[in-house]
């Protein structure tokens, strides 16, 4: 997806809320303000998993989601969830 050179916000699955119905790569580039929203909040799988770099987001069972735009923010709405002990700068939970 490439977005304009205004403010943007893209949602990866919003209605879902989980990253088990992506099952084809995402990629977002943007041009301007950018922000990436990745919902996984209804995942219930116990000890989930994520890896996040500066570049993507990756998880089992799902595509991986890359970007080259900041901030990306990963709502997994699971307190059982392994999240990087460092993540990216412009990267948050």
């Amino acid at each position: 997806m490439n977005t304009g050179t205004g403010h943007d916000t893209v949602t990866v699955s919003p209605s879902a809320e989980n990253l088990d119905t992506i099952q084809g790569a995402v990629t977002v580039v943007g041009s301007g303000s950018t922000t990436v929203m990745i919902d996984d909040q209804n995942n219930s799988a116990a000890g989930t998993t994520y890896t996040v770099t500066g570049s993507a987001v990756m998880r089992s069972g799902s595509a991986t989601i890359t970007h080259d735009v900041m901030p990306v923010i990963l709502n997994t709405g699971s307190a059982t969830s392994r999240w990087p002990s460092r993540a990216p700068a412009g990267v948050r939970r």
